[in-house]
């Protein structure tokens, strides 16, 4: 009994031939174990791999041999081989040695012939620990190499071959604020100094050339915040490392350095041009100004060598009306050691000419060194003569932006000074000054027919007799286009002025000699007078603008005097203009409408649109109020679309109420501003379109002062209009021009006769009243034309329209204008007249 249990004990640790087959390697150890870990074999090589001897291991295997920070490994090993029977399932872990060490494994365990007699487990064992240390030793390499890089005074930048950082260190925010992550991906390029991009380039080229390649260059890098500092960066092509693949690029910041050498060199080159006086000469003389000694560079300054110079007087060769002030300087600077003083001079040189020279003289005298008076002469004549043609620049400039381009009298800017200054003499002496505002007549009409070369002559010769006609001390100014001031000063009283204007205005009356032409030109002048103290140039200017535009609505060629009445209607246009402008935006603008009368039957046949406005204080305002003001200011654009727009979405509110009642057509007015906007036809095309109402219905009304204001362009733009379908009336017809042979040119379709005509026509006054209506109605109608009387008043005139054929009237015997709803109400009633 006892001799079989020895016998099996050591076929346990022992084991036998079967389980010996297992070992797989000299490398190797081999254990057995039943599916409970208890060993059924023990590789005899367990001496030399752990060093306990098969019983000592016996005894020891399980979790006592395990590292503890590896029993979970070793665990969860064990379970999934004995979950994958014939599988060999392999882990690392640290076993415990018999010297108490701790050894890396690698550990392979298969579950051999389960649910079988032969039921056990093969694990191996594989020393790893060489493997081990190795890792572990190029962690800590890789650890130390990463400390050394990161906290490197340099800092280290990895880029590519194309110079695209791949790499950059946290030194990079100490030498230029950026952080590494602000620079990856980015060219090194776009941080050089532009001056120092191509030396960087061709860095940069000649280093990827080979591998291994070594090279240092120094550059300004821009920092962060934006300034550029100086670096040295040494760069090795490590482009075929297994573990690089790029450029190391190692920058240190020598910017405190690179600027401590740029001071010495300055320093050295100060020195030297001291010394060699390159910009100028030194030199050294006595008292009495004769040179002691002279530097090299001196006879770059004059043409002599210095020996030459030496025991010669300055003084003979400085400009005769120079010396006088160089001698004085020089006297008063010899009398006080330390003393400077700077001169300017013309010095002849020896090629004959003469040059200008700046000299500081320094006395000297006291130092040991010197004892004379040190002279720092320079060639200073390029300077003088640019300043000299900026000085002559400067006054061109300043006379171009203080004169008129073309007459070059003074403009408005300095005729405002003057008057500025004029006020102030004024008040002081107790005299008047006057502003007289003249416009010539019908320039425009002048410049239109003979052209702006014509034009601009015309007022050339404007300016000069106005020059001649006004007293020596007196200002001609011109604002621009045909608008020119008169200032003068030093009036005694208003009759003064009034002479001067006089003499203003003959001086105009003779004609004007242009080329093969001779032009007659009148003016319409208006004057205004200081006042009180708080007159301003612009008060007085504004003042004699409006006395200037009541000569012209009087009959031009006339002088006016601005007064207390005219300010009073300027002070009214001017609140009426500024309350125009909010009426638009407040809706208090409406639009009213005329019914046009058709004579044979008697019933309406259309409508004229007309603007009313809704004034909070003066009531309701007719367009004779406030239309003109519209169009100086602009106004009439958008007034006049948001009128037509109106009109003709009520012209469709009509036809959508009751077409039987709905006017046939509706007459809508266009001003001369709006005729000139570019998208005028757009515009209306867009009105229509919404509105859906058909163009023909649709009377454009055009007065004919605006359509032969420039032919051609009317002959355009009534061409575009006819394209859209709509008709073209001309309004106030008869009171523009004497000629009418345009109405066979333009495109028209209705003749609307002045009112003026029409009234006429009963008036005992005018025995002839019916005549001219009687030939406007035959002319129409020659052309193919309907013929419209306006402001039809009595029954009388009523009767002779009809007597003489004409087709259509509008007037207060019919009705006047009357809101949208009111003229539908009265059209639903079929009146008669």
């Amino acid at each position: 009994m006892a001799r079989s249990a020895k016998s099996a004990q050591r076929a346990t640790l022992h084991g036998d031939a079967r389980w010996a087959t297992l070992a797989r390697s000299p490398n190797e150890l081999t254990i057995v174990l039943d599916p409970d870990g208890h060993p059924l074999y023990i590789d005899p090589a367990v001496r030399w791999a752990l060093g306990y001897s098969p019983a000592e291991l016996r005894n020891l295997l399980g979790p006592n041999l395990v590292h503890p920070d590896d029993v979970g490994l070793a665990d969860r090993a064990w379970r999934e081989m004995l979950d994958r029977p014939g599988e060999e399932v392999k882990a690392e872990y640290r076993l415990r040695t018999a010297d108490s060490s701790w050894r890396w494994f690698e550990i392979s365990t298969t579950r051999l012939a389960p649910n079988s007699a032969d039921d056990a487990v093969a694990v191996r064992y594989r020393d790893v620990s060489a493997q081990h240390e190795a890792s572990a030793a190029r962690v800590a390499e890789q650890e130390r190499f990463r400390a050394l890089v990161q906290h490197s005074y340099d800092a280290i930048v990895v880029s590519d071959e194309n110079n695209v950082m791949t790499y950059v260190t946290p030194a990079i925010k100490r030498m230029f604020g950026y952080e590494p992550g602000e620079l990856l991906g980015k060219s090194g390029f776009d941080f050089v100094h532009p001056d120092d991009v191509a030396e960087a380039v061709e860095h940069a080229q000649a280093l990827v050339v080979q591998a291994g390649n070594k090279m240092l260059i120094t550059f300004r890098l821009r920092a962060k915040d934006g300034d550029w500092r100086w670096c040295e960066c040494t760069s090795v092509n490590l482009l075929d490392h297994p573990y690089v693949h790029g450029i190391i690029n190692s920058f240190r910041d020598v910017h405190d350095r690179k600027r401590a050498e740029d001071e010495l060199r300055q320093s050295e080159e100060r020195l030297s041009a001291l010394l060699q006086n390159a910009d100028g000469a030194v030199m050294v003389a006595d008292t009495a100004g004769r040179l002691l000694w002279a530097g090299p560079s001196s006879a770059a300054l004059w043409g002599f060598p210095p020996e030459d110079m030496v025991g010669r007087s300055m003084v003979d060769h400085i400009h005769p009306e120079d010396r006088r002030e160089v001698v004085r300087q020089y006297s008063k600077m010899t009398s006080a050691p330390g003393l400077s003083v700077r001169t300017e001079a013309r010095i002849q040189h020896t090629d004959g000419s003469w040059r200008w020279y700046e000299a500081v003289f320094t006395n000297c005298l006291d130092q040991p060194a010197v004892k004379g008076i040190v002279a720092n002469v320079r060639d200073v004549t390029e300077r003088v003569v640019v300043e000299q043609a900026l000085r002559e620049s400067e006054s061109r400039l300043e006379h171009q932006a203080t004169h008129d381009e073309l007459t070059d009298l003074p403009n408005r800017t300095l005729l405002f000074d003057r008057m500025e200054v004029g006020l102030a003499r004024a008040r002081r002496n107790g005299t008047r000054i006057a502003v007289l505002y003249l416009d010539i007549d019908n320039f425009k009409v002048i410049n239109d027919s003979q052209g702006p070369i014509f034009g601009d002559e015309l007022l050339l010769r404007v300016a000069t007799r106005l020059r001649h006609s006004v007293r020596a001390g007196d200002t001609v100014a011109r604002l621009g286009g045909d608008e020119f001031i008169v200032l003068a000063e030093d009036l005694e009283d208003e009759q003064d002025a009034l002479a001067l204007a006089n003499n203003v205005t003959e001086a105009l009356t003779q004609p004007f000699s242009i080329g093969d032409s001779e032009v007659f030109v009148t003016s319409s002048l208006g004057v205004s007078f200081s006042g009180g103290d708080g007159v301003t140039p612009a008060d007085l200017v504004r003042d004699a603008d409006s006395a200037m535009y009541q000569a012209k609505a009087n009959g031009r060629d006339r002088t006016e005097v601005f007064d207390d009445g005219m300010r009073a209607r300027a002070v009214e246009r001017h609140q009426l203009e500024t309350a125009l402008r909010r009426a638009v935006s407040r809706r208090q603008l409406q639009v009213h409408y005329q019914p046009i009368i058709d004579l044979a039957s008697g019933r309406a046949a259309g409508v004229e649109a007309l603007v009313r406005w809704k004034h909070p204080a003066r009531g309701m305002l007719y367009p004779n109020t406030f239309i003109s003001i519209a169009e100086e200011t602009g106004l009439i654009v958008p007034l006049g679309a948001w009128i037509f727009d109106t009109a003709c979405s009520q012209v469709a509110r009509w036809r959508d109420v009751d077409p039987r009642y709905a006017p046939p057509f509706v007459c809508v007015n266009f001003s001369a501003r709006q005729l000139a906007e570019p998208a005028l036809t757009d515009d209306i095309a867009n009105v229509l379109a919404a509105t859906r109402i058909d163009p023909s219905s649709v009377h454009l009304e055009i007065t004919e002062s605006v359509l032969m204001g420039d032919v051609g362009a009317s002959q355009d733009l009534l061409d575009r209009l006819k394209v859209l379908g709509v008709r073209v009336a001309v309004d106030d017809f008869g009171t523009g021009y004497s000629s009418f042979s345009y109405l066979t040119r333009f495109p028209v379709d209705v003749l609307k006769i002045d009112q003026s005509f029409v009234q006429q026509i009963d008036d005992d006054r005018e025995p002839n009243g019916s005549a001219i209506v009687a030939a406007i109605i035959g002319l129409g109608h020659t052309l193919g034309l309907r013929v419209v009387a306006e402001g039809v008043e009595t029954a009388a005139q009523l009767a002779e329209l009809r007597r003489l054929g004409c087709d259509l009237a509008q007037g207060y015997l019919f009705s006047g204008a009357v809101p949208g709803r009111k003229l539908h109400d009265l059209l639903h009633a079929a009146p008669t007249w």
